[in-house]
């Protein structure tokens, strides 16, 4: 993960709470899971009350976290290109066949 970018938030009844930070490099995705389950448990026990048991935390790499609406729009983008070029190269081949077959005796 190195110095991956992470966003951790929080979801219940309009007190959310987006935190972004800095991994350390070296720290694996299980290394830091297993520190945030303690965070976590430290959070809902220190504010049991306030959280009515719907607290969430979740982690995303920052650039994910940023194109994640996006993401889905731009993969259709490419795929429609993709579509499109490989009509074009079928038409250019079709031209070719066609060049070749029109040979005169």
């Amino acid at each position: 993960m190195g110095s991956a970018l992470l966003v951790a938030k929080t979801a219940g009844g309009g007190g959310n709470i987006a935190v972004v930070a800095r991994v350390k490099a070296g720290v694996t995705p299980a290394q830091l899971a297993a520190q945030m389950s303690v965070v976590t448990q430290d959070f809902r026990s220190q504010y049991a009350r306030d959280s009515s048991g719907q607290f969430v935390l979740s982690f995303l790499p920052y650039q994910r976290m940023l194109g994640a609406d996006v993401r889905p729009f731009l993969l259709a983008v490419v795929w429609r290109d993709r579509f499109r070029a490989a009509i074009a190269c079928a038409n250019v081949a079709n031209l070719l066949l066609a060049r070749g077959g029109c040979s005169r005796p």
